[in-house]
């Protein structure tokens, strides 16, 4: 404990996903790679969803920022905080990032939402932070509620904590609904006087020893509520951890690499594309087992037999980073 200098919380980005299951919930995956296992059903005895907590964990490092344990309940006070909000009623329109782009270089602001609201603080759902601290925590008091939208009250989720201290953020429970009568869906986005309960929001926390020291956390992590993973075990072709990673080269944060992987880099594109065969029939024709688009069957791509994961050749000069992201 004496070499412990700073600390941080992961993940860096934790996601939960909203669900109406009134009380049963399981804790999402926790590494890259791996898909949510509720421990039995993804829907309870009803048929209900139930709601996916994303988990967050201190860790421990020393002064050269080389990481020592995580920290728990058993090691230290730690009191996290969270703040909850949904503020998509109150921004641009969602178009794409082709307008997004466009608008840009025309110097232009997309069209808002909702434009007619002057008040555009009436749009916004923002029940204000929580903070919860201890092992086994949970109730009332950890709640966001107290956020509205026009007028009506709209719960966010819940903090909780496990047995070891470790935080639980609980998202809402999957309701979406219009402040206007007669005001059908005309649309998959923009679509005015609607609201539902995905937020999104800063997690932090204050990290005490048991010896009484106080440890500075270095930097905070995010959580993002989301709608149901419906095909936990199917990824989306592009990730969200390709659009971070892009963005990120794009401002100049992270260096693109020099080489491109075969293994690394292509490979997983191909099991995306070889994955859609289990939710859409076009994709099976195309993709499924012993079709010529199942790209993960030997001797049906020719880069595949060519580069082999851990040979010389499973490296190649990357022209740009843009590649098939």
């Amino acid at each position: 404990m004496k070499e412990i200098a700073s600390c941080k919380i992961f993940p860096g980005i934790g996601i939960a996903r909203v669900g109406n299951s009134p009380d049963q919930f399981f804790i999402g995956p926790e590494a890259s790679g791996f898909a949510a296992n509720p421990g039995g059903n993804f829907k309870d005895g009803e048929g209900r969803i139930k709601r996916q907590a994303s988990r967050f964990r201190v860790y421990a490092f020393d002064d050269q920022d080389e990481i020592l344990q995580e920290l728990t309940s058993a090691d230290a006070a730690i009191t996290w905080t969270v703040h909850l909000a949904n503020r998509k009623g109150s921004w641009y329109q969602f178009r794409g990032l082709a307008a997004e782009q466009k608008a840009r270089e025309e110097g232009k602001e997309l069209p808002l939402r909702n434009p007619n609201i002057e008040d555009r603080s009436r749009l916004v759902i923002d029940p204000g932070e929580r903070s919860i601290s201890g092992p086994g925590q949970g109730g009332d008091n950890y709640r966001f509620d107290g956020g509205s939208f026009l007028g009506t009250p709209v719960p966010l989720g819940e903090l909780r904590t496990d047995e070891a201290g470790r935080l639980l953020v609980l998202g809402g429970f999957g309701h979406s609904d219009t402040v206007k009568p007669n005001n059908a869906i005309r649309s998959y986005a923009n679509n005015d006087d609607w609201y539902d309960d995905t937020s999104d929001g800063l997690v932090t926390a204050k990290v005490v020893l048991n010896s009484g020291r106080e440890v500075p956390l270095t930097g905070s992590s995010w959580v993002i509520v989301a709608p149901p993973d419906y095909s936990p075990a199917t990824d989306n072709l592009i990730t969200l951890y390709d659009v971070a990673e892009e963005a990120a080269v794009r401002r100049g944060w992270l260096a693109p690499p020099e080489r491109i992987s075969f293994a690394r880099d292509i490979v997983p594109i191909f099991g995306r594309l070889v994955g859609y065969q289990w939710v859409n029939a076009a994709a099976l024709r195309g993709h499924g087992p012993g079709k010529p688009g199942n790209l993960l069957e030997p001797g049906n791509t020719r880069r595949q037999r060519r580069y082999r994961p851990g040979s010389p050749s499973a490296g190649v000069p990357a022209a740009s980073h843009a590649g098939p992201r």
